[in-house]
């Protein structure tokens, strides 16, 4: 489930998804560096948080936290692959305020720590 949205986000594919839900996602992706909130995206879209997290859980199965980080996490992604800023300084600029949580979060979205996705990439680019 996790896969099938950051394979989505790779495509950056929300049209599966009705209008107000592609707005919220595309809205999260242009911010998601700053302290969003779940009330920023609303307010954003014109409808209450209430109503934004009932049709993000329904429509796509998860919630705004979720799609946060998955967010945050195919951007930081991106930062591995292409930059040579170090983790820290990518987790700052994707919007996380603690290393330790973006770690957490990393590891758990994407399989394997910052470290070893950067090496495994690079060394793909390599051959």
């Amino acid at each position: 489930m996790i896969r099938d949205a950051i394979f989505s986000m790779v495509n950056n594919d929300y049209s599966k998804y009705g209008a107000q839900i592609r707005n919220a996602l595309n809205f999260i992706t242009n911010n998601c560096a700053s302290d969003l909130s779940l009330a920023d995206v609303a307010a954003a879209l014109y409808i209450s948080p209430s109503y934004l997290t009932r049709l993000l859980k329904s429509k796509t199965g998860k919630g705004f936290n979720a799609w946060l980080h998955i967010i945050r996490i195919e951007k930081t992604k991106e930062l591995l692959e292409k930059s040579d800023l170090r983790h820290y300084e990518i987790a700052e600029q994707v919007g996380y305020n603690s290393y330790k949580i973006f770690s957490e979060y990393f590891s758990k979205i994407v399989g394997c720590n910052a470290r070893n996705y950067r090496g495994t990439i690079r060394g793909c680019m390599k051959s």
